[in-house]
C-alpha cells in the first residue's frame, strides 16, 4: 500500500549571518499527495523571519505536479511566488527524469535535464544572489550501497534585472548515507 498523503512540518534558525540574512528562523510546511498511481502533487509554504535583511519575513509559496509518464520517465514542473516587491517575484521549473539512483541499491543510476528560472524567489549555490534562468543536466550513480555519486552541468545566466553574470558550473560529487 502507498502512502497517498505526506506532510512535513520544519522549523530552525540560522546560526551564520551574512548579507542577506541575519540569524533568521525558518519555518516551512511541505504537503504532498498521491492522486493516482502516476499522477503526484504537493505545496508548501516557507517563511524566513527574524531579521532578514531590509524586509519584514520572507515568505514563498510553492506548488508542483509530478506524472509518471512510463516505468523509465517522469515529468516534474514547480512553480513558486513570493511575497516581495519586485518586478519578478515567481519561479518555475521542468525537469524530465530518467530512472534514478536508489542508495540501497548498487548499480541504479538516473540522469535528467531540467529547466529553471527562479527569478527572486530563489538565492542558489551558483553564486546568483536573485537567482538564475537555464538549464541543467545531471546523471547519478550507485556505487556501492548507501552512496551515491552524482554528477552535473549548469548552464545559465542571471535573472536579475542589470545583472548580466553567466553561470557555468560543472560538479561532481559523492554522498554516503548512513
Amino acid at each position: 500500500m502507498r502512502d497517498a498523503f505526506k506532510a512535513n512540518v520544519y522549523y530552525g534558525r540560522e546560526k551564520e549571518t551574512n548579507d542577506v540574512f541575519v540569524n533568521p528562523t525558518y519555518t516551512g510546511v511541505e504537503l504532498s499527495y498521491d492522486a493516482t498511481e502516476d499522477l503526484s502533487v504537493k505545496g508548501a509554504y516557507h517563511i524566513w523571519g527574524d531579521n532578514v535583511a531590509g524586509s519584514e519575513d520572507f515568505k514563498v509559496a510553492e506548488f508542483g505536479i509530478g506524472y509518471q509518464l512510463t516505468s523509465d520517465f517522469n515529468l516534474t514542473g514547480s512553480y513558486a511566488i513570493a511575497d516581495i516587491d519586485v518586478d519578478d517575484d515567481s519561479s518555475y521549473g521542468v525537469e524530465l527524469k530518467y530512472k534514478g539512483a536508489e542508495t540501497a541499491t548498487t548499480g541504479t543510476w538516473g540522469a535528467w535535464v531540467q529547466y529553471n528560472d527562479t527569478a527572486a524567489t530563489y538565492a542558489t549555490t551558483f553564486n546568483q544572489d536573485n537567482g538564475y534562468k537555464g538549464f541543467e543536466v545531471g546523471f547519478e550513480y550507485v556505487p556501492v550501497t548507501n552512496s551515491k555519486w552524482t554528477t552535473l552541468y549548469v548552464d545559465a545566466e542571471s535573472s536579475y534585472t542589470g545583472n548580466t553574470d553567466e553561470v557555468k558550473l560543472f560538479r561532481t560529487q559523492l554522498e554516503l548515507f548512513f
